[in-house]
């Protein structure tokens, strides 16, 4: 185990992930140290995310591998985890995957530089832990057994069902696994998919099958994604998935984006306090189970 407090060295590429990773710190103290294939256990650092802010964690794959990719906050703190390549090409996202509000991904990785961003979920100040890991070695949180959505991942629209703002629509993901959106205009949107039997996970996507965002467990096994900031006018992909019984009904729901409503469901949570957090704070989160 190679566990550190967060004073590891600096990144000196300004351009590393896109710029993400120019004030990361690697995880191993230094480069040659945060290489996850040849290290004999995970890698691991403190994390003090500041208000609004995230902390940024390097580490370097010199042979292509399974990897586990986590993060936990102390007490009552929620994480939000993502992984983006040397190019600052986002990989895999993850809110509540490692459960508690712990943040857990499973993927497999190319050689190459990576950036792990830790942030909390509502934007409020965070001491945690990252951990990045083989799958031999132990891991930080407990998980839910169920793996994140790579960012990325599929939508299609050739197959997707039409909804309009507004207008709720119950189905079930065998029947109905994708949604068209079409916006003619600017607009802040949320999307819901409710029913907790069923575990529903939401990701959107563009015409152009970028992936946007995704979440899962927004609200207890309900998911939810809040678009903050307006999309251009055009098509949009609504991928479905149920982690429980993708025969079971899901209510999907396409709405404009309500900041005060968003407020709402984060007091009621517990996840905010009044005051703490602005009326524009962008909930535009990712996680599986």
């Amino acid at each position: 185990m190679l566990s550190l407090a967060a004073t590891g060295a600096y990144a000196q590429d300004s351009n590393l992930c896109g710029g993400v990773g120019a004030n990361g710190q690697w995880l191993g103290g230094d480069e040659a140290s945060s290489d996850l294939s040849r290290s004999a256990d995970y890698l691991e650092q403190m994390a003090l995310v500041l208000l609004r802010n995230e902390y940024v964690a390097l580490f370097t794959m010199s042979e292509p591998g399974e990897v586990r990719i986590e993060a936990e906050g102390r007490g009552s703190g929620d994480t939000v985890i993502d992984l983006r390549d040397a190019a600052g090409n986002l990989v895999i996202s993850d809110d509540d995957s490692g459960g508690n509000g712990a943040s857990r991904a499973e993927t497999f990785l190319d050689s190459g530089t990576y950036c792990v961003s830790l942030r909390s979920f509502d934007g409020s100040p965070l001491t945690g832990f990252v951990r990045v890991g083989r799958p031999e070695h132990a891991a930080l949180t407990a998980g839910f057994g169920a793996t994140s959505m790579p960012a990325g991942g599929e939508c299609d629209l050739s197959r997707a069902a039409p909804i309009t703002l507004g207008q709720p629509v119950t189905r079930s993901v065998d029947d109905t696994p994708f949604y068209s959106l079409v916006l003619d205009q600017p607009t802040a949107i949320s999307l819901t998919a409710e029913n907790p039997d069923a575990d529903p996970v939401l990701a959107l996507y563009d015409g152009q099958g970028n992936w946007l965002a995704e979440n899962d467990d927004f609200d207890g096994l309900n998911s939810r994604i809040d678009m903050a900031d307006p999309l251009a006018p055009g098509q949009y992909c609504v991928a479905l998935r149920a982690l429980s019984d993708s025969g079971l009904p899901i209510t999907t729901t396409a709405k404009v984006y309500d900041p005060e409503e968003v407020m709402t469901n984060l007091y009621a949570r517990g996840e905010a306090a009044p005051g703490n957090v602005p009326l524009d704070v962008e909930t535009c989160l990712s996680g599986a189970a």
